[in-house]
């Protein structure tokens, strides 16, 4: 579906990576911190050498889990005072990037699987438990709503007025950032069977381009036919992009747009070779220019894409199947960091031959032009 248009971006490997895979990645939103958390069971805190040279990170700290439970998810409240993680415990917990200091705020029943920190400054959890919470980490007691869903939540972002969870069986439920009702998303028949992309591709098409699937019960069931992996979602809550176990990735819209617009929502796959289809660990929108994104694949490999020209404008990564685990944008968008390392997802093996590492690429305004 997307034509060519790619060189390969230099990068940097930052020194004194985590011992096993990195399970999440991000910068602060207000500082030059990276933050890395990994399946060791710690948060690791890196900072510039010199002042505003974000290419060249070192170690500053780590804190690891009393329990050394694998922490798999985290992320920044908005003021970047704060760093929250969810660990393979089930605990929530808080790290004043100040001070240091080290709490638990509340806990899941199994695994906290995923998280995000909403513009309307709530913290949003979700776990293997098969439940979303919401939590005011301003105020006691912190746990203001929970909910039990169909399946197990496997990742959430939140944009905007949008808060949303992918579950297993490809579910996707959406809540609104502010008083955490559900959402219902909209879909394909909100604009009839005689769509503009129904009429000029045809229901056949490779590209499988549509706007939506099906969407019942304030959930929406994706066309996607393996799991979900990742979510992100554009800055105005509008659009979320889905990246899936068989390396395919899904454009939708969790609110209604212009039919005009439908032509901006598809299905392609990218990632592949002739012989594998490689899971898509992670996708991002720019956090600065909204037409382009990022998908990291586990064939070893990122590519940046320009949404309305359908081009890969540049690419990166080791290859060689050495899964890309993590990635995050800085505030800018002019860096990528993303990390390598055995993807857990595959299950246990008693000896690992893919060495872990943080690389940070720098992404020019040009790269982003169409």
């Amino acid at each position: 579906m997307y034509s060519r248009s790619d060189h390969a971006l230099p990068d940097v490997t930052v020194p004194n990576p985590p011992s096993d895979t990195v399970s999440s990645l991000n910068y602060s939103p207000t500082s030059d911190i990276l933050v890395a958390c990994s399946w060791d069971g710690s948060v690791y805190i890196y900072a510039p050498s010199t002042p505003g040279s974000l290419e060249n990170m070192v170690l500053k700290t780590s804190f690891p889990n009393t329990n050394s439970s694998p922490v798999l998810c985290s992320c920044f409240s908005n003021d970047g005072v704060v760093l929250f993680t969810g660990s393979a415990d089930g605990v929530v917990r808080a790290i004043d990037m100040s001070s240091g200091s080290f709490s638990e705020i509340g806990a899941h029943e199994t695994a906290v699987s995923a998280m995000a920190y909403t513009v309307s400054n709530y913290l949003v959890t979700g776990g293997w438990d098969k439940k979303v919470k919401f939590w005011d980490t301003k105020q006691q007691p912190m746990l203001i709503k929970e909910e039990t869903l169909n399946e197990r939540v496997y990742a959430i972002d939140s944009k905007g007025e949008s808060v949303v969870a992918c579950l297993a069986k490809n579910e996707i439920v959406t809540f609104n950032a502010y008083n955490f009702a559900r959402v219902l998303t909209p879909t394909a028949d909100s604009y009839g069977s005689g769509s503009f992309m129904e009429n000029k591709y045809g229901m056949s098409s490779s590209v499988g381009m549509r706007y939506g699937g099906s969407s019942q019960d304030s959930k929406y069931v994706t066309k996607l036919a393996w799991q979900i992996r990742s979510v992100s979602c554009s800055n105005d809550g509008v659009i979320v992009l889905l990246g899936s176990l068989d390396s395919k990735i899904d454009m939708i819209a969790v609110k209604q747009v212009k039919s005009a617009d439908v032509s901006n929502f598809y299905t392609f796959r990218s990632h592949k070779t002739e012989a594998a289809l490689y899971p898509i660990n992670k996708v991002l929108f720019h956090p600065v220019y909204q037409n382009s994104f990022l998908t990291c694949g586990g064939d070893g490999m990122y590519n940046l894409w320009n949404r309305e020209s359908r081009k890969r404008k540049k690419t990166g990564g080791p290859g060689a199947g050495n899964p890309i685990t993590a990635a995050a944008f800085d505030k800018t968008g002019r860096y990528l960091a993303y990390a390598v390392g055995y993807d857990w997802s595959k299950g246990y093996i008693p000896q690992i031959n893919i060495p872990v590492e943080i690389k940070i690429a720098l992404i020019s305004e040009s790269d982003h032009q169409s």
